[in-house]
């Protein structure tokens, strides 16, 4: 897994002419490096250190061969390591605030979506008409939404988008699965017209972390939806016994409401905790505001309420951003 450079570091002279697998493992030796690792995994570590390695070349060109880089040069012993240090603290707050929004989710923050219309945005203000279907409403707001597409989107890619939702929903793909929001960011986003645009360094000014800690948090935020049921716990059809009545060793029969619970099913709750944790792992570069929206309006609609835009005041609530 992740970026592996097998051949270490073999000092030479105090000032050497370094490869990038010297340079690499240099990097991985520093305190704050393997600090990152612990937090999250050697392949997101990995990654931090090429988006910080990347905007380090570009910033100094005389840098992008490691020429005569000496072992107390600034950007091994300052630069790099602020960087780890940085996405490290954006890593755990982005965990602590994914943890509440999963009891969130296990307090049903669905239903307050769904009964207060102030944490809903209308139809009309992502321009939807009410007999629009619900993926369609949903791929207006997805664009809408969209700082790259924006309100007057190309009949083509909102069609697109509108295409993916129906496709997903119809091959009943678990949403809560790393693979659909992979799937779906491959099917709605161009690919980065350079491999070098795919990698965001950390930012102390934003809230959520570079693409390695987006990376860890992607799968993450994954594993902790699965612990969200796709059906609520439903009542028993017979009303519980007086304790009094039943004799020892007596077990009271009750029967589920299956029917019920169809109608009752989780994903209000699966929906909002994915939109919170995957926008704020925000483990894409280009694109993830669609993708994670796309995914929630597939959730929301697999609810069968019927599709509900969260307003920006609840956007903020579910991201913390």
């Amino acid at each position: 897994m992740g970026f592996q450079f097998p051949n270490p570091f073999r000092r030479r002279t105090e000032v050497y002419r370094a490869t990038s697998r010297e340079v690499i493992d240099l990097i991985r030796r520093t305190t704050e490096y393997q600090a990152l690792e612990r937090a999250t995994d050697q392949e997101s570590a990995d990654i931090t250190v090429m988006s910080v390695l990347n905007f380090i070349i570009q910033s100094d060109p005389q840098l992008r061969n490691f020429a005569s880089i000496n072992r107390s040069h600034d950007f091994l012993t300052n630069i790099i390591p602020g960087f780890l240090t940085i996405e490290l603290q954006k890593v755990q707050t982005s965990i602590l605030h994914l943890e509440q929004l999963l009891f969130s989710a296990f307090a049903n923050m669905a239903h307050e979506l769904r009964t207060n219309p102030g944490l809903q945005r209308q139809p009309n203000q992502y321009g939807a008409a009410p007999n629009d279907s619900d993926s369609l409403k949903a791929a207006k707001w997805i664009c809408s939404a969209s700082g790259t597409v924006g309100r007057n989107p190309g009949q083509q890619t909102l069609s697109k988008i509108q295409d993916t939702i129906e496709k997903v929903l119809r091959l009943d793909m678990d949403l809560r699965d790393p693979r659909t929001l992979e799937y779906i960011h491959e099917a709605i986003v161009e690919p980065v017209a350079l491999p070098s645009q795919a990698f965001r360094k950390p930012n102390r000014d934003t809230n959520y972390p570079g693409s390695g800690g987006g990376n860890y948090l992607r799968y993450f935020a994954s594993q902790q939806a699965m612990q969200i049921q796709e059906f609520m716990a439903m009542p028993p059809t017979d009303p519980l016994p007086d304790p009094a009545a039943v004799r020892p060793g007596q077990i009271g029969n009750f029967n589920p409401v299956p029917d019920l619970a169809r109608r009752f099913n989780n994903y209000g709750n699966i929906a909002c905790y994915l939109f919170g944790a995957h926008i704020r792992a925000h483990s894409f570069s280009d694109g993830n505001g669609r993708t994670v929206r796309t995914l929630y309006a597939c959730a929301m609609i697999k609810c069968g309420h019927g599709f509900i835009a969260p307003a920006p005041v609840f956007e903020r609530r579910l991201t913390g951003l």
